[in-house]
């Protein structure tokens, strides 16, 4: 009896196709959404110019670059992970853009009109870089990510300067974002070397972390001197979620909301910053014109928009405060609806999801808890946002990964992304394997 040939595995540029069909749609879908908006704003007596067709120009332009480079470098990486954070960034451009925030004027185009092409640059430099087990070679560096880490934040207390209650680098720049990239590589160096003792008794476990745990302490000491509350719980949950993945105990989440507790109530008494947050999210209404309006008139948009929404470009998010970074999930609520919102968290889902299936597929240890970090950062600092905006947690300040506007926040992001994209090709070479084994 004959033999069937085998069937030759599918080229790059067929594996893709999905990608390229998603990435067909997310284009068209933000060209029809600019459409809406210039139509209004003519019926409005403003008729649109030739530089408001930049913004779905540049977009598409980006999405072709990106699935070019991914296709010619025979990149073999998860597609989810490249098309969820683009169709995030697509969702805070047209918000953006209908705000007249993003290519407003006539002037030159600004850095914050780029952001979102220079982060995917920077995210297809790391797969380039980092691909092909190339990520794991930077374990040996993880005592440099660790100190640096410390440094970062101790040079902006040094060097910058007091606003709202925080410290800020010199024009408002928060370069402490690197920290979201600095501290996983020092917790997954860390983790990967006391692995054997990590995956042992809990008391072995807490002897051989003390190192981990007192660099944890210090940086979150760092970030509270420095007022920065966000960063601090986004590192503090992310790099505990790290250490759960590492030992796949839970036991170790009891121990740290002990700690949580007792950071939170003396951070309570010290900072009145965080006082009048806490007092804002328990009853928004004792100070609706002060410390609770934030709450209340995003609170407000969301409840207005009902299931629906109200139509894109018919909100009000000139009645958001800070609508464009912290409450930017308040306009998509109020112009989208309970669907648009649910859109949202579902595309978080995916991308988070994807993410953590990287880390468990990874060969590599550490490349494993990089991309369990890195994934858990973007999840927290997801949820931080998205519970203060609908007061299921006090508002902390963090913008919304990819849809809020903030040039730091968005190229970290990207770069994540980037180099879990990294580790995913190796991930997906073993699940073919895997596959055609029968194992």
């Amino acid at each position: 009896m004959r033999r069937k040939a085998a069937t030759p595995a599918p080229g790059v540029w067929e594996q893709r196709a999905p990608e390229r069909s998603l990435m067909l749609w997310m284009a068209l879908a933000m060209l029809v959404g600019f459409l809406v908006v210039l139509g209004t704003r003519a019926g409005q007596g403003d008729p649109p110019k030739a530089r408001d067709l930049l913004p779905p120009l540049v977009y598409a332009g980006t999405l072709g670059f990106a699935h070019l480079v991914l296709v010619l470098s025979r990149f073999r990486g998860d597609l989810s992970l490249v098309c969820a954070p683009m169709f995030l960034s697509g969702l805070g451009i047209l918000a953006q853009f209908r705000m007249g925030i993003l290519y407003a004027g006539d002037s030159a185009w600004t850095l914050r009109d780029l952001l979102f092409p220079l982060g995917v640059a920077l995210m297809l430099g790391c797969v380039l870089l980092f691909r092909g087990g190339r990520l794991a070679a930077l374990r040996p560096f993880y005592l440099l990510a660790g100190l640096g880490s410390l440094a970062l934040v101790g040079a902006v207390l040094a060097t910058g300067t007091r606003f709202r209650g925080a410290v800020f680098a010199s024009g408002n720049l928060t370069p402490t974002e690197g920290l979201k990239i600095l501290a996983v590589f020092a917790a997954a160096g860390a983790l990967h070397r006391r692995l054997d003792a990590v995956e042992g008794g809990l008391f072995r476990s807490l002897h051989a972390l003390v190192p981990f745990g007192v660099f944890r302490a210090a940086l979150v000491a760092l970030l509270a001197v420095q007022r920065d509350l966000g960063m601090a719980l986004i590192l503090s949950l992310a790099l505990l979620g790290m250490l759960v993945f590492a030992s796949g105990r839970m036991s170790w989440i009891l121990l740290a909301v002990a700690g949580l507790v007792v950071v939170t109530i003396i951070a309570g008494d010290q900072i009145a910053h965080s006082q009048r947050r806490m007092e804002a999210w328990i009853d928004p209404f004792a100070d609706p014109t002060g410390s609770g309006w934030q709450t209340l008139q995003g609170l407000s948009a969301m409840f207005a928009g009902g299931l629906w929404g109200a139509g894109y470009g018919l909100g009000r998010p000139d009645r958001i405060p800070i609508a464009e970074s912290d409450f930017i999930y308040a306009v998509i609520g109020e112009e989208f609806g309970f669907v648009g919102c649910v859109l949202v968290v579902a595309t978080y889902l995916v991308l988070v999801l994807r993410g953590l299936r990287v880390a468990r597929a990874a060969g590599d240890p550490f490349v494993s808890f990089l991309a369990a970090g890195f994934t858990l950062v973007i999840a927290v600092q997801t949820l931080v946002n998205i519970g203060g905006v609908t007061k299921a947690l006090p508002l902390t300040g963090v913008p919304l990964p990819f849809v809020s506007l903030g040039g730091s926040s968005m190229i970290t992001s990207f770069v994540a992304i980037g180099l879990i994209l990294a580790a995913s090709e190796g991930a997906v070479s073993k699940r073919h394997t895997a596959g055609k084994t029968g194992k």
